[in-house]
């Protein structure tokens, strides 16, 4: 008797366990299926159309090359109105930057961006976008100055050159000019 009372005891004990875990799932389904869907991650050319412009955003905002003006992008350099946002991403991070476009606290963009909100689609691409010019601008401060040294470098060299072979072949152009004038 004292064996049946414990099985019947460790049935409704599994049958509670089962029941909080069918609780719990049906939880994670409904959280999933209520939750917002999930965004793509960024693509950074789609970024950087939006940017430059050459992509138009949704609502109508204007490109953000308008005031802002990003390393290596854009032929005329961009806006000086803004900051540059080459280093944007390290300067404000993801969380940063994402909060600025979807609630710019920035006198102009507020006034811009206000009536025309970013989507959260575009402001994926852009957080994308400015991650890889942070990175990328990293490894072109090293190639621009490879390109400097390398400059430098040429012109010390036409220099020396100037001064062991400026005297070559002086002796013989004067007597090829001194001939050419008889």
């Amino acid at each position: 008797m004292a064996r049946q009372g414990l099985c019947q005891g460790h049935e409704q004990v599994l049958q509670k366990r089962t029941a909080l875990m069918v609780f719990i799932l049906c939880a994670i389904i409904a959280m999933l299926v209520a939750s917002p869907a999930v965004l793509a991650a960024g693509d950074p050319s789609a970024g950087e159309q939006l940017f430059t412009g050459a992509a138009r955003f949704e609502n109508g905002g204007a490109a953000c090359i308008t005031c802002h003006n990003v390393e290596g992008v854009g032929s005329l350099g961009g806006g000086m109105v803004g900051k540059d946002l080459t280093k944007a991403y390290s300067r404000f991070g993801e969380q940063g930057l994402s909060s600025i476009l979807k609630q710019p606290a920035f006198p102009i963009m507020k006034d811009i961006f206000d009536s025309r909100p970013i989507t959260p689609q575009e402001q994926q691409d852009l957080l994308a976008f400015f991650k890889e010019v942070d990175q990328r601008s990293e490894s072109q401060a090293t190639a621009g100055t490879f390109f400097v040294i390398g400059l430098v470098g040429m012109v010390v060299l036409l220099v020396l050159f100037n001064i062991f072979f400026a005297r070559r072949n002086r002796g013989v152009r004067r007597q090829l000019v001194g001939g050419a004038i008889r």
